[in-house]
């Protein structure tokens, strides 16, 4: 596809609603997960043709003596938006059912 791609950065805050196993064996996690929004955009003449977004989880360690940090990407459309209040924007996964 021709176009250039934009890409920009937003600093959110994501909380669980409910516990999320991150690690198989382990304690599941039960705090704040931080993350960011990727917003890629393909521009062709000075307009956007597609934008897409991307969310990725920066998961602070489990516990002190664990040190692995998982790092995920989801789309925006697969997390439910909570709040928005002094630009810090709350997002859950959107629980899919079978």
């Amino acid at each position: 596809m021709i176009g250039k791609i934009f890409s920009v950065n937003t600093d959110i805050v994501y909380r669980r609603e409910e516990s999320l196993n991150l690690f198989e064996g382990k304690k599941k996690l039960d705090k704040v997960v931080s993350g960011r929004v990727f917003k890629e955009q393909i521009k062709l003449l000075g307009f956007t043709i597609r934008t897409k977004y991307f969310y990725q989880i920066c998961c602070p360690q489990v516990n002190m003596n664990d040190t692995h940090e998982v790092c995920t990407l989801y789309r925006v459309e697969d997390l439910v938006r909570k709040e928005c209040y002094n630009k810090v924007v709350e997002y859950s996964i959107r629980k899919h059912h079978a």
